[in-house]
């Protein structure tokens, strides 16, 4: 009896707490796409439950950053006017299958970095209460695994029933095993793997999903090397978006995956730091130069972004990685963390041919090389300087930004990039780096200039003819000599 007294008393007092915490929520208006939205923001509040006490016809629900561990029936009927609930970074490991109840109008939920195990919590009655939802956040649930052998089965008689879903992301295990139930999310149009465990992209992994998806993410699958079958993406006809980035799987691999889409129409590719040196071995080495065959089928794609940064680059055959068929195309391109020359004398007039017709050009990213190279011959190409006497590269008008960061490129002789007039830079950031190729920028229009832990000539030679009306920041920290 005494237990039972004090059993009552404590979830008196939990429940009273709760009240208190819940008069701590900030009720707010905001104005999206031209509607009044009523927020009830609950972060970080150190609530162990959902409050009671809130308006009726808030539309949007934050109850991130708090210690919730369940979801029990009917936590929500008080609220049947939310559109968007977000219980992220909690202690959730378990939902009653009425948890949603209540909640036709839902259309975001975000229950990412929680403790819900994909395998035990789903049940096939938990989402029926929220079937127009549009957009689900699951990811970050499920802990390292140790088994990597068995095939992991989702539940989708759960997942089934979100017919509106157009957004999922989840986590990737291992070995998966995506049943057919989520080839009824026929509108889906974003997919999401950031919390990835991936042993093995097989012809298999996404055949059971709809041809609908446009983006796909599986970035940082790191815990393993990931074995790729060249099929794994053919179930995508309509991709945009590709982001592996982080997945440890070697360009190689990654650029043959792309077979699907040639010459297709791509956003984004990004296939940064997919080879690493922990996966360095005879048959696809991490120092890696890049061959015709590698490039075959991304030079056949019209891709506007392009990241093949950090995946030891070290060299590339004539006719590889700037022969594209489409160079029209491309808007923004990085190389940063790998170690080639970008200008060399067997490819500076391959290069020159590229930035002519890169017409839409916005940026180049470079940091972080670093290279010595001896030219044997020159190039001349028409511009201010006179190239009879040196090695140029007329960099396209349409270029913004320029990185070349922490750069070591020291090249004899001097390589002079000449930015052209009627320019469009705005951007260059040229800090910590040691290099003698030569930036001349025939009419200044830059708005920042960045040359942190530099040599200061550089810069002020290059914007001292400017007339500084262009200029909006320049920074100069830790550099090793003074204006003249």
């Amino acid at each position: 009896m005494e237990r039972i007294i004090l059993y009552s008393v404590l979830s008196i007092i939990i429940i009273c707490n709760e009240f208190v915490y819940a008069s701590d929520c900030n009720i707010k208006y905001v104005f999206k796409e031209n509607e009044e939205v009523k927020i009830a923001d609950c972060k970080n509040k150190g609530l162990t439950f959902i409050p009671q006490d809130l308006p009726g016809d808030i539309n949007v629900l934050d109850m991130s950053f708090n210690l919730l561990r369940m979801i029990w029936n009917s936590s929500f009927v008080n609220y049947k006017y939310l559109q968007e609930l977000y219980l992220s970074h909690n202690q959730l490991c378990y939902l009653s299958n009425k948890s949603f109840e209540g909640l036709q109008k839902l259309a975001i939920l975000d229950m990412s970095e929680n403790l819900l195990n994909l395998s035990k919590v789903y049940s096939a009655e938990l989402f029926h209460p929220i079937t127009n939802l549009t957009k689900l956040d699951i990811r970050s649930n499920m802990p390292q695994p140790i088994d990597f052998v068995t095939d992991y089965i989702y539940s989708d008689h759960a997942f089934s029933i979100l017919t509106e879903l157009s957004f999922l992301r989840i986590d990737m295990m291992p070995l998966p095993h995506f049943g057919s139930g989520f080839g009824k999310m026929t509108i889906i149009k974003q997919l999401h793997f950031d919390s990835c465990y991936l042993v093995r992209l097989s012809n298999r992994t996404f055949q059971r999903f709809s041809s609908s998806v446009e983006q796909l993410t599986l970035r940082n699958c790191r815990l393993h090397f990931v074995v790729t079958e060249d099929n794994a993406l053919l179930p995508f006809p309509k991709l945009r978006v590709i982001d592996f980035f982080g997945t440890f799987m070697h360009l190689k691999h990654a650029l043959q995956l792309l077979h699907p889409y040639c010459n297709k129409n791509i956003t984004t590719i990004n296939f940064g730091h997919v080879s690493d040196v922990s996966i360095d071995r005879a048959d696809i080495p991490y120092v890696l130069t890049i061959t015709v065959d590698i490039m075959k089928n991304l030079k056949t794609i019209c891709v506007e972004n392009l990241d093949l940064s950090e995946n030891g680059i070290v060299d590339y055959e004539p006719g590889s990685l700037f022969s594209f068929n489409h160079p029209k195309c491309l808007r923004h391109i990085s190389f940063k963390r790998n170690r080639f020359m970008l200008f060399s004398d067997k490819n500076l007039n391959e290069i020159q041919i590229f930035f002519s017709k890169t017409v839409k050009l916005k940026s180049i990213d470079y940091s972080y090389n670093a290279v010595n190279y001896v030219m044997k011959n020159s190039v001349t190409s028409n511009s201010d300087l006179n190239c009879s006497l040196h090695s140029c590269v007329i960099l396209p008008k349409s270029l913004e930004k320029i990185y070349l960061s922490y750069t070591i490129a020291n090249t004899f002789p001097i390589i002079y990039l000449i930015v052209p007039k009627n320019n469009s830079l705005i951007y260059v950031d040229v800090s910590y780096s040691n290099s003698n190729i030569a930036i001349l920028i025939l009419q200044i229009r830059v708005e920042t200039f960045i040359s942190n832990g530099g040599d200061y000539s550089f810069a002020w030679n290059q914007l001292k003819r400017s007339s500084y009306n262009t200029l909006k920041t320049i920074v100069w920290k830790n550099a090793d000599k003074m204006m003249q």
